[in-house]
């Protein structure tokens, strides 16, 4: 795959997460989005909050390595050793214990003021997609915003966001 192909699918789901959980918040009794939610720690609410506080890690070194970003989005789009280690752990098949710095408070959660926060991160990080169409990911690299020990390309951000994203909306979608 390519790092523009790449792109293009983290767009579509993306926007597709974005659908979902919208969906299913509009299901949700007040009781049922502040209890926990199936397979999760966290009510929906927290859920969300725990997605944002590693929004707010990531976005800053995300749109800080645009600038340095080199064309090149025909270039296969390859991920780092770490980045396919954080992926295993924080994808939809991961059960990796959350760091202290993503742990959120324990609620009550505001269902508009929270879904509509991370409703507006789901929006910047495609915005943010839009600006890396045509990218070499794979050769821009940046330090893992919460271990700055691990360096990583934007190919890992990408998957890492998309699919931490994909775990929890899952858990979102499982709440009753």
């Amino acid at each position: 795959m390519t790092c523009t192909q790449l792109v293009a699918e983290a767009e579509r789901r993306t926007q597709e997460q974005a659908e979902r959980v919208r969906a299913k918040i509009a299901t949700l009794d007040e009781e049922a989005w502040q209890r926990t939610a199936p397979g999760s720690d966290w009510s929906p609410g927290g859920i969300l909050e725990h997605m944002m506080l590693g929004n707010a890690a990531y976005f800053p070194a995300l749109e800080a390595a645009v600038p340095a970003s080199k064309p090149g989005g025909t270039h296969e789009a390859r991920s780092t050793l770490f980045g396919r280690l954080l992926l295993k752990a924080a994808g939809p098949a991961g059960n990796a214990p959350a760091p202290k710095a993503l742990i959120p408070d324990a609620g009550p959660y505001d269902r508009k003021t929270v879904s509509e926060r991370w409703l507006s991160d789901q929006a910047r990080f495609g915005r943010w997609l839009e600006s890396v169409r045509d990218v070499d990911l794979s050769r821009t690299k940046i330090r893992n915003p919460l271990v700055p020990l691990f360096r990583m390309n934007l190919v890992d951000c990408v998957l890492v966001l998309t699919e931490h994203t994909e775990r929890h909306v899952r858990q979102i979608e499982a709440a009753t």
